[in-house]
């Protein structure tokens, strides 16, 4: 095949042939047949076909080459001696003519059953099928000092029930970036996928499993259960450990300097706020509600710091999902309630000279705390629907 000009076309290739070792003897034998007068005539016919292909008239100068078949031949001649052999042993005995005994049937049922050895030492013999136990050449088509060759790099030995193929990957030389060739119909799926078939026959996509699903096959997506999490080849699934950040850790230093610096100015916000709580413009902008936006603002600086110190626990992560809740409710309650009074009083103003009803300060803060009770009970309520370990995951997830 290299020699005909096909080596660059299958260059990476694989090829499969019929073991042969070789027989010396039968070698010799085709090798001399062409110095022989009594032949065949097809054989004949070919050798003029060899001497106007080489254009030689002399053999020794123009040799046939051999058949590359010489234990197939051999093994195919033994079989039908023994054969023979056994008829002989059975039928031809006591005056009793082969002749009149033999027949296609009996010839084929002891030819199915002969065994002897072969030149390798293996045993030769038929199965059911009237198949034998072939062994096969595995080769790849290689580019070596600058000729394509047939490399061997493996066998196919049916004798060897463990371990019948015997292949040697590493030298195995693709064509394409010393590769596998990949199939255009065939997309190669990577971790957390499965392969699913597609609408063109025998063509097959990926499908992105869950998060919380591994592969099973790689046609399966199988979810974990609430306490475990695949891992990170999606191959299985494994405990879920929660880790958190040390507190050397960059990102961490740098929340905590801005979680300190912002408890700070809330702070220094509350003492202005009670130092100048007569002035007209603290009065006009609601004191109260100014105090309660910026204890929201506390709690959402505190419970930043406290995300990334504290060590996750069921009763931490409940607490902290809480109390950032909490820190919102308190933070744009008060923003929503100064904005509705501003608008209901400059409303009710083109009306009538009287102020409208629930704009002081006692109305306000009702409202807030009305306000916080809605949003904790609607976490208690969330809590009791759900299951309270699958809510903790979650919260580990995030923290992971």
């Amino acid at each position: 095949m290299a020699t005909d000009g096909f080596g660059p076309v299958t260059h990476g290739g694989i090829f499969v042939r019929l073991f042969n070792p070789g027989e010396e003897q039968i070698r010799k034998y085709f090798e001399g047949l062409p110095y022989k007068q009594n032949t065949s005539h097809w054989y004949k016919e070919l050798l003029q076909g060899i001497a106007s292909d080489n254009e030689c008239s002399d053999w020794s100068e123009c040799p046939i080459p051999g058949p590359h078949l010489e234990t197939l031949i051999q093994n195919g001649v033994y079989a039908l001696a023994y054969a023979v052999d056994s008829i002989i042993r059975n039928y031809c005995h006591h005056g009793n003519l082969c002749n009149e005994v033999l027949d296609g049937k009996i010839l084929l049922h002891h030819l199915l059953n002969v065994t002897f050895p072969e030149s390798d030492g293996s045993m030769f013999s038929f199965d059911e099928n009237g198949d034998t136990a072939g062994q096969y050449v595995i080769r790849n088509m290689q580019l070596v000092d600058g000729e394509y060759q047939l490399v061997d790099i493996g066998i196919w030995d049916p004798h060897h029930t463990e371990s019948r193929l015997n292949l040697r990957e590493h030298s195995i030389q693709w064509q394409l970036e010393n590769q596998p060739p990949r199939s255009e119909c065939v997309e190669y799926c990577g971790l957390g996928y499965i392969s699913i078939p597609l609408e063109q026959k025998c063509c097959f996509g990926c499908q992105r499993c869950p998060s919380h699903a591994f592969v099973a096959n790689g046609t399966e997506c199988i979810e974990c259960p609430q306490t475990e999490w695949p891992d990170k080849e999606y191959a299985s699934c494994q405990k879920l450990r929660p880790s958190f950040l040390p507190l050397n850790h960059p990102a961490v230093l740098l929340i905590l300097v801005f979680s300190f610096l912002g408890l700070i100015l809330c702070l220094l916000a509350i003492s202005g706020l009670w130092y100048y709580h007569d002035h007209q413009l603290v009065k006009a902008s609601s004191r109260e509600l100014s105090t309660v936006n910026l204890a929201g603002l506390i709690l959402a600086f505190t419970v930043s710091s406290c995300c990334l110190t504290m060590h996750p626990s069921v009763i931490t992560c409940v607490s902290i999902e809480t109390i950032i809740s909490l820190s919102f409710t308190l933070s744009f309650t008060p923003m929503l309630l100064k904005v509705s009074r501003i608008w209901r009083i400059f409303n009710e103003a083109k009306k009538s000279v009287q102020s409208p009803r629930f704009v002081g300060t006692k109305s306000q803060l009702v409202f807030t705390i009305i306000a916080m009770s809605i949003q904790v009970g609607m976490k208690y309520i969330i809590y009791r629907i759900n299951d309270r370990n699958r809510n903790v995951i979650i919260l580990y997830r995030v923290i992971r």
